[in-house]
Order: structure tokens, then C-alpha cells, then sequence
């Protein structure tokens, strides 16, 4: 008979390396990860509004209420993928939607539910805070920053990210099976 590190020698020693192949990530699920996976680029890749609303200057309207209302004349619009490329000047506003592009000179996010629309310009009925409802170039993670380890099981949350990332296949998914015996 032989001691367990023995057989353990024996095993490592007689135990092909886990191949590698190219599959979808559809078929990835309980897969191990041989190598780290690295962003791609930064998330989200530019700075964009967390909500649909107006893209304000805050010192435009950080001391608005229902009461006292501040009017802006809104002079455009940021849609996801079709950015207002001008810069937002004193008492204007863009009306913008959730993931469009943050207008240059914008330094808050007004909901639509705390405004009141009058023509062309909007009503500031709320400002809360500055920075609200802003989401900021690289906040999730930045480019080249390590998503996954070398070696980590693949499940439906590593897979979902793996997806967000435009990750389509995975090269180095490693699939190991070992079985033992008791021959007693």
C-alpha cells in the first residue's frame, strides 16, 4: 500500500493538463476560467445620466422648490447614443435621457418628476444634490482592470458580465473531471 502523497504524486504526475477549446458562452455555465479576464474598456465608457430628467448647472438651480421655482430654457437634447455636443450655459437646460452622454458644462441630473415643463423652457421644482443622478466614466470598473481570476467557476453572474463586456466566446474555459474509486 501507499501513502495518500504518494498517490497524489502519482496522479499529478499521470493527469493529463484540463484542455482548453473555443465555446460560446452560452454553453460556459460550471466551466473553470485558465486565465484572468481583463475590462476591455471602462464602465460605462463615458459620463452619463442615471435617470431620465435635465441636464442643469446646479448654481442655475440649487435653490429651487415647488414653491419658488427657477425656470430654464431648455435649448436641446442628450439621447443615448445621440449626444447634445454644445456646451450647457447659464439658465439653459438639456432634456436628457437614462445612459445619454452628460453635456459638457452639466454638473447635475434633474428628474422629470421634480420639473414641470412650461413651453420651451422647464421648471425646476427640485435640485437635490449636486452630482445627482450621474453616473461617472469608469465608476462600475476601468479599462484593464481584473474582472475575473484565473480559475474561478463560471456561473450566471460571471457569464452576465462576461456579456456586458461583448464577450461572446471564452478560448481558455477548462473542463476537468476526476473520479475515485474505493476499491474496498
Amino acid at each position: 500500500m501507499i501513502s495518500v502523497n504518494e498517490a497524489l504524486q502519482i496522479l499529478h504526475e499521470n493527469i493529463p493538463a484540463p484542455m482548453t477549446e473555443l465555446i460560446s458562452i452560452e454553453s460556459a455555465h460550471g466551466r473553470r476560467l485558465s486565465d484572468d479576464i481583463n475590462a476591455p474598456e471602462s464602465s460605462p465608457r463615458y459620463t452619463n445620466s442615471a435617470m431620465d430628467g435635465f441636464a442643469v448647472r446646479w448654481k442655475d438651480c440649487s435653490k429651487a422648490s415647488s414653491e419658488h421655482p427657477i425656470s430654464l430654457k431648455v435649448i436641446g437634447e442628450s439621447q443615448a447614443g445621440i449626444p447634445f455636443e454644445n456646451l450647457i450655459t447659464s439658465n439653459s437646460a438639456i432634456r436628457i435621457s437614462t445612459g445619454a452622454m452628460l453635456p459638457e458644462g452639466a454638473d447635475t441630473i434633474v428628474r422629470v418628476e421634480d420639473t414641470r415643463e412650461n413651453g420651451e423652457n422647464v421648471e425646476i421644482l427640485s435640485a437635490k444634490t449636486l452630482r445627482q443622478d450621474i453616473r461617472h466614466e469608469g465608476e462600475e470598473f476601468k479599462e484593464g482592470n481584473r474582472l475575473f481570476s484565473k480559475g474561478i467557476v463560471l456561473g450566471a453572474r460571471e457569464l452576465a458580465l462576461l456579456a456586458a463586456v461583448g464577450e461572446t466566446t471564452r478560448d481558455r474555459t477548462e473542463h476537468s473531471q476526476c473520479q475515485a474509486t474505493d476499491t474496498d
